[in-house]
């Protein structure tokens, strides 16, 4: 996502752009946001997406969390301009081997 934010978005602009990237937990799910100022038509030609990047995560978001993930890019205006943002939300899960694994440290005292 971050590269298609650079390849897409800012590298596409003469003065150049920031990228947002987010992350947050909430309601047991992680959510990632990734954003980027929106490219002028003027732009646009001579490089456009096939769309592979996000259908890619969205088919690998499904195979790890069946029916609990998704995958939602938009342009939004918000203080900052028009920007586009991708929105990727998945299931908190902590790994097996961390939940049972603790760390002990001797007491040295």
């Amino acid at each position: 996502l971050l590269e298609n934010a650079i390849y897409h978005g800012i590298e596409r602009l003469p003065g150049g752009g920031t990228v947002s990237v987010e992350g947050r937990v909430d309601a047991g799910c992680v959510e990632l946001v990734v954003a980027n100022p929106r490219v002028p038509e003027a732009a646009l030609p001579g490089r456009t997406g096939n769309r592979v990047a996000l259908a890619n995560i969205r088919e690998r978001l499904e195979i790890a969390y069946p029916g609990a993930a998704s995958l939602a890019a938009a342009l939004e205006t918000d203080a900052r301009g028009e920007r586009y943002v991708v929105r990727v939300r998945f299931p908190l899960r902590e790994a097996p081997e961390r939940a049972s694994a603790r760390v002990v440290v001797p007491d040295t005292s």
